[in-house]
């Protein structure tokens, strides 16, 4: 049987398409969260509460507060309760990361023109600043908590030893930032700017066995999946910021929100953009990510992309077709509300940053975005 042309073309699309995937002191009493069931309000009030950061065994979350009117670091449990400030610097303390072990959060310390890298601990209440008169700009845990990575913000990346407390540079023939760890504490995965480009790397924490892992161009804020088999960053290959992942298995680049609407049309449809400033969360399996996107601003719809999900052709088309397809499927979250920040918890809930009367409020969402995961939502 001789196929229509149209049918034609929509098969070649779908075999590139194809190629292309497998190669967060509240003073007041906080205001009722909006009426959804898995909804639980963390604060309230009429200061704005940002950056949330979940504590290793999901209990509590971390956030920067401007309630004392300037930015602090403050603790509270994942049901709303036991709300403290932890931090009191001169100066806003932002951007909160708790060590593996769930005893310390770092932080950055913004004072006058600098931006330090600061500890506080959970366990005796003690504080220090890493770095003095810096300005770091990004930081990360190692896997085991023994190693601090730094973006000293002048192409230079340090390493410190939470043990020893001796600090050294990580060698590298390129200007490095955006350090971040993976599931090995020998290996840093890093963007940088070299005679090849502005791509992402990694490499042995002494430096060695340096690896190329993108080749689109002004690539930037690696971060590797809690699984370990994938890679996530930003590039602007066109023109704006969004989000692709390599499969650190094979190598291969694809577009995270790569996909063709299946079930509607031959198109290819527009997808959402990504809100400026924001970065997309892995899901605490490695198969999920949180996604923001706003066309205009840095803040939101929620959507939920799930990779590899399978879709059999055959169930699509009138002929015979025995093709399957692993697509990373996208769907919006209904929240009714514009979120600004979304990060999981390794137990499987979500705290997002959302506007509630005017002012940034945080809400966790149990048992994980409330939205059924299918193709074409």
């Amino acid at each position: 049987m001789r196929l229509p042309r149209k049918a034609i073309a929509l098969m070649l699309a779908l075999l590139v398409t194809a190629g292309a995937f497998g190669v967060m002191m509240a003073a007041t009493e906080p205001t009722p969260p909006p009426q959804t069931s898995n909804m639980v309000q963390l604060t309230g009030g009429h200061v704005d509460h940002i950056q949330p950061a979940y504590s290793p065994n999901g209990k509590y979350v971390a956030f920067s507060s401007d309630v004392a009117g300037s930015y602090r670091i403050w603790v509270v449990r994942q049901d709303g309760r036991k709300l403290s400030v932890v931090t009191s610097l001169p100066g806003d303390e932002v951007a909160p990361k708790w060590d593996p072990n769930g005893e310390t959060i770092a932080f950055l310390w913004n004072h006058g023109q600098y931006s330090d890298l600061c500890l506080t601990s959970m366990v005796n209440d003690s504080s220090e600043c890493v770095t003095g008169g810096s300005h770091v700009r990004d930081y990360s845990w190692s896997p085991g908590g023994l190693l601090l990575a730094y973006d000293a913000g002048n192409g230079t990346i340090r390493l410190r030893n939470m043990t020893s407390g001796f600090d050294t540079v990580f060698p590298f023939d390129g200007y490095a930032r955006d350090p971040t760890f993976g599931t090995n504490s020998n290996t840093l995965y890093f963007s940088a700017v070299t005679d090849q480009g502005d791509f992402i790397w990694n490499a042995t924490i002494g430096g060695n066995n340096v690896k190329q892992l993108s080749w689109e161009g002004s690539d930037i804020e690696p971060s590797v999946s809690p699984s370990g088999n994938y890679l996530m960053y930003l590039t602007n290959l066109s023109g704006r910021y969004e989000p692709w992942i390599v499969n650190l298995a094979t190598g291969i680049n694809i577009y995270l929100l790569n996909r063709p609407d299946l079930g509607l049309s031959y198109a290819f449809p527009r997808p959402p953009l990504l809100a400026g400033g924001t970065i997309p969360s892995w899901g605490p399996s490695g198969n999920n990510v949180l996604y923001i996107s706003n066309d205009n601003g840095s803040s939101g719809t929620l959507y939920l992309v799930t990779l590899d999900v399978t879709v059999d052709l055959s169930q699509v088309f009138a002929f015979p077709m025995s093709m399957v397809l692993g697509l990373n499927v996208y769907n919006e979250v209904p929240l009714g509300a514009f979120v600004s920040d979304a990060q999981w918890s390794p137990t499987g809930n979500v705290v997002v940053e959302t506007s509630i009367s005017g002012f940034q409020q945080l809400v966790v969402l149990e048992n994980g975005p409330p939205v059924h995961v299918g193709y074409g939502g």
